[in-house]
């Protein structure tokens, strides 16, 4: 079961008031996704765009009690971990976090970037232009083996 979210945005500024909102939004995904748990199944996801680092108090509200972000997997990469725009360390904002159940069934993760036009730093796809980027986030993924 996939939980998506999109948290409050930073555009606009981020003042005490929109952190305090994507807590919230932390706080009652983290509710919402262990509920599931116990009542759907155990391999529960809750994904997307967080728009926070993972030391925010949004984001920490879902990395509690075994949950986990794919970034905590070997092959996440470390020399560009982040999610949106150049891909630095502070610029993680979207996640794929999962249950300790459905992480034992993690294989792989990734990031797919060519869709972003940062050509000094990776190739795009073919007609991708600073103008035509598919968006100014990164593509993460991970493959479970669900058998």
């Amino acid at each position: 079961m996939v939980c998506p979210n999109h948290f409050k945005s930073k555009r606009g500024g981020d003042n005490p008031q929109a952190q305090a909102r994507r807590k919230q939004q932390g706080v009652r995904a983290a509710e919402i996704a262990r509920i599931a748990v116990q009542q759907i199944s155990p391999l529960v996801a809750i994904a997307g765009d967080l728009n926070d680092t993972p030391d925010s108090a949004g984001v920490a509200a879902l990395l509690t009690d075994g949950w986990s972000d794919i970034q905590s997997h070997l092959n996440y990469p470390k020399d560009r971990p982040g999610t949106y725009d150049t891909g630095s360390a502070d610029s993680k904002i979207d996640y794929i976090i999962m249950s300790s159940a459905l992480k034992a069934k993690l294989v792989d993760v990734g990031i797919e970037r060519r869709g972003t036009y940062h050509p000094s730093l990776w190739s795009p796809f073919e007609g991708v232009t600073a103008s035509t980027q598919a968006s100014d986030h990164h593509c993460i993924w991970a493959d479970f083996n669900l058998e």
